[in-house]
């Protein structure tokens, strides 16, 4: 996902299974939409963006990075939530939004 390569983090698709201890990674869901004469006018992404960063790292900063750089990019404004993983090392943020393409119909 070109839109959050500017923070400078490692940014994949689901699932990551690598070693980096603050990354990136996000997960799309498309459906097609609007449809007219039984034909989809665009497809309509639903796009989850899960930041990952140890607990004791400052994240406020990056969480308001990531949600400018999705709305800059046309992405609807984000939702966020967060969850502490189970051995209290990782803070993972949650950031959900959509997308419409009208170019992949």
């Amino acid at each position: 996902m070109k839109t959050l390569k500017p923070l400078g983090y490692l940014v994949k698709a689901e699932p990551y299974t690598g070693d980096s201890k603050t990354f990136i990674t996000y997960m799309i869901e498309n459906h097609p939409s609007g449809f007219g004469d039984n034909e989809p006018m665009y497809i309509e992404a639903n796009v989850t963006v899960a930041l990952h960063i140890p607990i004791e790292e400052k994240y406020t900063e990056i969480q308001k990075q990531i949600c400018r750089l999705l709305d800059k990019a046309d992405f609807t404004y984000p939702s966020t939530s967060q969850e502490i993983t189970n051995d209290n090392a990782t803070r993972i943020i949650f950031f959900d939004c959509q997308y419409a393409n009208f170019d992949e119909v």
